[in-house]
């Protein structure tokens, strides 16, 4: 089993993202503090497709950067 670490990330209040690929199940695995989230190479990339959009709209809708 190979098992990459991909990025790991902290905010200033110590909440710890992190993201694993598993070559074996070409699986993806988002940790975010308690919650932890798995999936499929093809369902991960819809996963970010969404999350992009969804941050695209709440940059138009609010304007933020």
């Amino acid at each position: 089993m190979a098992i990459h670490d991909l990025a790991k990330k902290e905010t200033a209040h110590g909440a710890v993202t992190a993201v694993w690929y598993d070559d074996d199940g070409e699986n993806f695995v988002v940790q975010h503090a308690f919650v932890h989230l798995s999936f499929h190479k093809r369902e991960f990339e819809a996963f970010l497709g969404c999350l992009y959009d969804s941050w695209e709209k709440y940059q138009r809708d609010h304007g933020t950067r």
